[in-house]
C-alpha cells in the first residue's frame, strides 16, 4: 500500500553527459498532489521511462494501492537521460515545482544500504531439497540522527523444521531524526577484535565481473551493475554486494580455522563498513577466541576496512594443515560412482600431456556423500598427475566440493554447472575462472 505515509521519492535526472545530477524532483506529504499534476500535464511524463516512475505520477493519491507497479525500494533512486531537446521543458518543470537544480553529489537523494549481516544455522546444512519457507519480519526501527535503520529478522523452515535464521539491518540514509530509540535489545551486535596482531591474514582478488557474477544469485539492484546508477551514487563503478565481500571472508575463516567445511559454521555476523569495487584485492584478518573467530576484511588498495566488527562462531575450530575429521569417513574406501569418472580423466591426462600441462593448475576435487567428504581426488595438471586424495605437495589452485551423485549428473550433462554454482551443489573455493580452463581436456571425455 502506497500512502503519504511511505514517501518522500526522489527521482535523479542526469545531464547529456551522464556524469552530474541535473535536478530531482523529491514527492512529499505535503506537495505529491502538485507534483502528480505538474508531471501528468506535462511532456515530462514521457521522459520518465521507467514503469515505477510513470507509476508515480499517474497513480500517486492518498490510500491509493499501486503496491502491482510500484515497489518503494525500487524507486527511491532513477536515473533519467536527457536530450537537448528536453531541456526547455524540463527547466520549465523546475520553476513551477520550484525545485533545486543546483545540487551537487553530496546531496544526492537518499538510499537504502545494507549495514549490517547475521546468520545462524539452527540445525545441518539444509540441503536444496524439500518445501522452504521463509518468514520476514520487522523486529524494530532505530533513529541514528541522519538516518534510520530498520532491522529486519528472517527465518528459514525446511518442510516446516527452522533450519537458520538471519538479521539485517537496513540503513534508511536522510529519513533520521524522528525521535525513535538510537539501539535496541533485540539486534545482535558485532563484536569488537581483540587488540592484538591478527593471529592470521588471507588475500584475495576479487576479478572485474564479480558483481555480475554475484547478480546471478538474484541480487538485482541496479548499483551492482548499471555504471549510471552507481556514478549518480557517487561510486566510480557498480559497486560489489556486501555479502558478496562476506562470501570471500568466510572463506578465508573456513580455509584457516574451518578445514574448508561449511557444515562446522553455527553463525556469522558483520558489519559493512565500506563499498568494494570489483577487481580490489580483500585481506581478511583474523583472531581466534576459542571457538569464535573475529576478523575484519580491508581493501589491499586502499587500506580501508570494508567489514569491521565481524566473527565467524565454529564447532570446532581446524587449523589448516589439519583434517576436519580425526578419522577419514568408514566410506572413504569404498567405490564410489565418481571413480570411474576419474579413471577416465587419467586416461586423457595421458593420451593429451601436453594440453593438460598448458592448464598447469591443480584440482582438488571433494566427493560428499551426506554432506560429509568421503573421498578426494587431485588432479595434478603441473605434472600430469591423477591420483586418489590431497596433492602430494602444495595447495590446489582451485577446490570443488560436490556429491558423488551430482558430480555424476554433471559428468552425463543432466546438470548445467552454473544451476549447480548457484544451487549450492557446487561450491569452488580458490581460483574459480581456473575451472573452465578443464572444459577444453575433458570435452572428449568427461564434461567435468
Amino acid at each position: 500500500m502506497l500512502s503519504p505515509t511511505t514517501i518522500p521519492y526522489s527521482f535523479l535526472v542526469m545531464d547529456t553527459n551522464q556524469t552530474k545530477p541535473f535536478f530531482t524532483i523529491t514527492v512529499t506529504k505535503t506537495n505529491y498532489k502538485e507534483v502528480s499534476e505538474t508531471i501528468k500535464a506535462s511532456d515530462l511524463s514521457k521522459i520518465f521511462i521507467t514503469a515505477d516512475c510513470k507509476a508515480l505520477a499517474e497513480n500517486i493519491a492518498p490510500d491509493t494501492d499501486i503496491s502491482n507497479s510500484l515497489q518503494p525500494t525500487n524507486t527511491i533512486l532513477n536515473s533519467v537521460i536527457l536530450t537537448d531537446a528536453d531541456i526547455p521543458e524540463i527547466l520549465n518543470t523546475i520553476n513551477a515545482l520550484k525545485i533545486d537544480s543546483s545540487m551537487g553529489w553530496d546531496n544526492i537523494p537518499s538510499a537504502i544500504l545494507h549495514g549490517e549481516q547475521y546468520i545462524e544455522f539452527v540445525s545441518d546444512f539444509p540441503g536444496t531439497e524439500g518445501e522452504f519457507t521463509i518468514r520476514n519480519y520487522v523486529v524494530d526501527i532505530l533513529d541514528k540522527g541522519s538516518s534510520a535503520v530498520a532491522i529486519v529478522n528472517s527465518e528459514i523452515y525446511q518442510n516446516k523444521s527452522l533450519v537458520f535464521r538471519t538479521q539485517q539491518h537496513v540503513f534508511v540514509l536522510g529519513q533520521g531524526g524522528f525521535g525513535g530509540p538510537r539501539n535496541s535489545s533485540k539486534a545482535v551486535n558485532v563484536a569488537a577484535a581483540p587488540k592484538r596482531a591478527p593471529d592470521a591474514v588471507v588475500e584475495q582478488k576479487t576479478s572485474e565481473d564479480q558483481a555480475a557474477l554475484y547478480r546471478l544469485s538474484g541480487d538485482l539492484n541496479p548499483l551492482h551493475i548499471d555504471p549510471n546508477v552507481a556514478t549518480a551514487a557517487g561510486h566510480q563503478k557498480p559497486i560489489l554486494h556486501g555479502l558478496a565481500s562476506l562470501g570471500f571472508s568466510v572463506r578465508h575463516v573456513l580455509a584457516k580455522y574451518g578445514g574448508n567445511d561449511a557444515s562446522l559454521v553455527k553463525a556469522v555476523k558483520a558489519r559493512f563498513a565500506k563499498p568494494v569495487l570489483p577487481g580490489q584485492t580483500l585481506a581478511t584478518e583474523m583472531w581466534v577466541e576459542g571457538t569464535r573467530v573475529h576478523f575484519q576484511t580491508k581493501t589491499k588498495e586502499t587500506g580501508n576496512i570494508v567489514i569491521s566488527g565481524a566473527f565467524v562462531d565454529l564447532k570446532k575450530v581446524v587449523k589448516s594443515g589439519t583434517a576436519a575429521s580425526s578419522a577419514p569417513s568408514q566410506q572413504s574406501s569404498s567405490s564410489l560412482k565418481s571413480d570411474g569418472l576419474f579413471a577416465k580423466i587419467d586416461e586423457q591426462v595421458k593420451a593429451n600431456p601436453s594440453l593438460a600441462k598448458s592448464i598447469g593448475a591443480v584440482y582438488l576435487y571433494n566427493i560428499t556423500e551426506n554432506g560429509k567428504t568421503v573421498k578426494q581426488w587431485t588432479l595434478d595438471l603441473k605434472t600430469g598427475s591423477v591420483h586418489e586424495g590431497a596433492p602430494k605437495s602444495g595447495k590446489p589452485d582451485t577446490t570443488m566440493t560436490l556429491s558423488d551423485e551430482d558430480l555424476i549428473a554433471l559428468a552425463s550433462g543432466s546438470l548445467n554447472p552454473q544451476t549447480a554454482f548457484l544451487k549450492g551443489k557446487l561450491k569452488i573455493a580458490g581460483n574459480m575462472m581456473l575451472a573452465q580452463k578443464l572444459q577444453p581436456l575433458l570435452k572428449s571425455g568427461s564434461k567435468l
